[in-house]
């Protein structure tokens, strides 16, 4: 298992969260592709911009 951190904007993160999905690569697939079953996946976002 490998824990994965991403940094997005809180609108995104809640976007995410609200759809049931997780975003991330920017349109780049290879580090999406070393995500596997099981990966935990953490979001950062700052409280205030």
């Amino acid at each position: 298992m490998t824990c994965w951190v991403g940094v997005a904007s809180r609108d995104h993160v809640k976007a995410a969260i609200e759809g049931g999905f997780a975003q991330a690569g920017h349109g780049k697939m290879a580090p999406v592709k070393r995500l596997k079953r099981g990966d935990d996946i953490l979001y950062y976002s700052q409280r205030e911009g």
